[in-house]
C-alpha cells in the first residue's frame, strides 16, 4: 500500500503543483520563506557526518553484491543529500529528496530489479567491452576532478547573515526548472522512462529465448533436440568436406522399445533412454554432437571417425553397458542394451541428411538382426564379393568360438563358427556355392584336418586371395608361428589373450583384407 501511494505521488503533475504555488499570495510566500530560513548556522560537525553518510553510502552502492543491499545503500545516500540540503536552507529541495527520490524512485528500482531477475552476482569478466570502457572513463574523469578540486586554492568564504527572501521556495525552484534547467529537468525524465521500457523488453526478450532453449533440451538428458542442432550437422558435414576430415553419423537406440511400448511399460524406457543419453554425452568430445532424435534414439555426429572406428567405439561402449540395469514393471530387473547404425561422410552420402538416412538404415538392419548390435551402412559394399560371412571361425573350443562370435557380433559382423577341418576346407572350396569369409580365424589343432595343413591347402585353393586368415592358437612353438605365417596367414595370436586385444588386432586384419573386383 505504501509503494502505491509513494508511486502515485511521483506520478502526480509536478509541474501543475508548482505553477499553483507561485500563484499564492506574496504573504504566504513571505511567511514560508521566513519559516524555512534557518535560526543560525549549522555546525561543522553537521556538514561532516552527512558528508560522510553519502560518500558511505555511494561505495557500498556500487560495491554491493546484492541488488537490493545496492539500493538500500542508495537509499542511505539520498537521505544523506536531504540532509546536506537541509543545511543550506533549501528545505523544499530536502523534502523531495526525501519523497520523490528515497522514496517513488527507489520503488521503481526495486520494481525494476525484480521485474529484470537478474543474478545476484555478476562477474566482471562477463560484462561486455564498452561497460568496461565507461567504467574505465568514469574512473579517470573522477580522479582528474578530484585532483583539481585539491589542488584548488581555497579563497576566503564570505559569510552571509541570512539567504535571500525566495531562496528555496517554491516558486523560486518552479522558475528554474521552467527556464534554466527545462531541457535537463525532461531529459532526465525521459531518461527514466527509457530505462524503465529497455528494462521490461529485455526481461520479456530473456525470457523468451529462456523458454525457447528449454524447449529445445531433452529435460532427462539434457541433450538438444535433433531439429533444433540439424543446421549445426549440416555446418560440421560442410567442414568436413572442404577441409577432406572424416565424420561419423551415429544413430543409437535403445532395444526393445517397441515390445515395452505395446505392454505400456513407458516408465522403463524413459529410464533406459535416460541412462543412454547420459552415457554418450560422456563417451564423446566437446566438439562432437549429441542430439535426442526421439524417446529412446539419440543421434551422435563425430569429428574424425571412420565407420570402423564407430563400430569399435561403439562396441566398447556397448559391452560396459550391457552390465546395467534399470527397475522394469513390479520392480525387476531391465538389462541395458542398445543397436547402432553408422556412416561415414562421402562413402554413404554427401550431407548430413543423407547420411542421417543411411545411418538409419544400419541401424534397422542392426534391429533386424535381433539388435544389441552395431551395423555399419557401407561396411562390405565396396568389394564386388558376395560374402557368405564377415569373419569364419574354425575352432573346437565352444566357449571360446561363441565368446569371439557374439563379440563380433556386436560390433556388427557376421560370423560363422566351425568346428572341424575338413568341414571347413569343404565348404570353402566348394565347387559351386563355396562360403566366402573376409576373415578367417584359425586354431591349429583341429580334428579331421590340422591347422597348418588346411592353411596350406586353402592358399594351394586361392581362397587367401581373396580372405585374410588369423591363427589364434594354444601353441606358441616358434617353427609353427613361421611356418603359418609363410603360408599366408598374417597374423599370430597365442591363448589365453584378452578379449580387447583380440578384437584390436582382429579389427586390424579386417580393415586390410583383401579387396578383389
Amino acid at each position: 500500500m505504501i509503494a502505491v501511494a509513494t508511486s502515485d505521488f511521483a506520478s502526480l503533475d509536478l509541474g501543475s503543483l508548482l505553477m499553483q504555488a507561485a500563484q499564492a499570495p506574496a504573504q504566504v510566500q513571505a511567511v514560508a520563506a521566513s519559516s524555512l530560513q534557518p535560526a543560525g548556522w549549522t555546525p561543522a560537525w553537521a556538514f561532516w557526518i552527512l558528508s560522510a553518510l553519502v560518500v558511505a553510502g555511494a561505495i557500498s552502492t556500487i560495491a554491493q553484491r546484492s541488488l537490493i543491499s545496492a539500493v538500500m545503500s542508495l537509499v542511505a545516500t539520498f537521505f544523506g543529500l536531504a540532509g546536506l540540503y537541509a543545511t543550506l536552507s533549501a528545505h523544499f529541495l530536502a523534502a523531495i529528496q526525501v519523497l520523490v527520490y528515497a522514496g517513488a524512485i527507489m520503488v521503481l528500482f526495486v520494481f525494476v530489479i525484480m521485474v529484470l531477475n537478474r543474478d545476484e552476482v555478476e562477474r566482471v569478466s562477463d560484462r561486455g567491452l564498452l561497460d568496461k570502457a565507461i567504467g574505465a572513463g568514469s574512473l579517470v574523469y573522477l580522479a582528474v576532478r578530484l585532483g583539481e578540486v585539491i589542488a584548488s586554492p581555497v579563497g576566503p568564504v564570505s559569510r552571509m547573515s541570512k539567504p535571500p527572501a525566495d531562496f528555496g521556495t517554491v516558486a523560486k525552484i518552479g522558475e528554474y526548472f521552467f527556464t534554466e534547467f527545462l531541457f535537463p529537468f525532461e531529459a532526465i525524465s525521459i531518461l527514466l522512462i527509457i530505462a524503465v521500457i529497455g528494462a521490461v523488453v529485455r526481461n520479456r526478450l530473456e525470457r523468451s529465448r529462456t523458454q525457447h532453449q528449454a524447449a529445445d533440451i531433452e529435460p532427462a538428458t539434457r541433450l538438444p533436440h535433433l531439429r533444433s542442432v540439424m543446421p549445426t550437422i549440416e555446418r560440421m558435414v560442410a567442414i568436413a568436406r572442404r577441409y577432406n576430415h572424416a565424420l561419423g553419423m551415429l544413430v543409437v537406440e535403445v532395444d526393445g522399445l517397441a515390445a515395452r511400448r505395446a505392454t505400456r511399460d513407458d516408465d522403463t524406457n524413459e529410464r533406459l533412454s535416460a541412462l543412454l543419453g547420459r552415457r554418450l554425452a560422456r563417451a564423446f568430445r566437446a566438439e562432437d554432437l549429441v542430439a535426442h532424435a526421439a524417446p529412446g534414439r539419440f543421434v551422435v555426429a563425430a569429428f574424425g571417425m571412420k565407420s570402423d572406428d564407430g563400430v569399435q567405439r561403439m562396441a566398447e561402449m556397448l559391452e560396459s553397458f550391457r552390465d546395467q540395469t534399470v527397475e522394469g514393471v513390479d520392480k525387476t530387473p531391465v538389462a541395458a542394451s542398445f543397436s547402432t547404425g553408422i556412416a561415414q561422410i562421402r562413402i554413404d552420402g554427401p550431407d548430413g541428411a543423407t547420411l542421417l538416412r543411411a545411418a538409419e538404415a544400419a541401424l534397422a538392419s542392426a534391429q533386424q538382426q535381433g539388435g544389441n548390435r552395431i551395423e555399419a551402412a557401407s561396411r562390405g559394399q565396396a568389394s564386388r564379393i558376395e560374402w557368405t560371412a564377415d569373419v569364419l571361425v574354425i575352432d573346437p573350443d565352444a566357449p571360446f568360438a561363441a565368446l569371439v562370435e557374439h563379440a563380433l557380433e556386436t560390433r556388427g559382423h557376421r560370423v560363422r563358427t566351425i568346428g572341424d577341418g575338413r568341414e571347413a576346407l569343404d565348404l570353402l572350396t566348394h565347387a559351386e556355392s563355396p562360403v566366402r569369409a573376409r576373415l578367417l580365424i584359425l586354431e591349429l589343432g583341429l580334428p579331421g584336418l590340422d591347422g597348418l595343413t588346411l592353411l596350406g591347402q586353402l592358399a594351394e585353393a586361392g581362397v587367401l586371395r581373396s580372405s585374410r586368415a588369423v591363427v589364434v592358437t594354444t601353441r606358441s612353438v616358434e617353427a609353427e608361428m613361421i611356418k603359418a605365417m609363410e603360408l599366408g596367414a598374417v597374423d599370430y595370436i597365442t591363448k589365453p589373450v584378452s578379449l580387447p586385444v583380440l578384437m584390436r588386432r582382429l579389427r586390424s586384419a579386417l580393415s586390410g583384407a583383401p579387396d578383389v573386383r
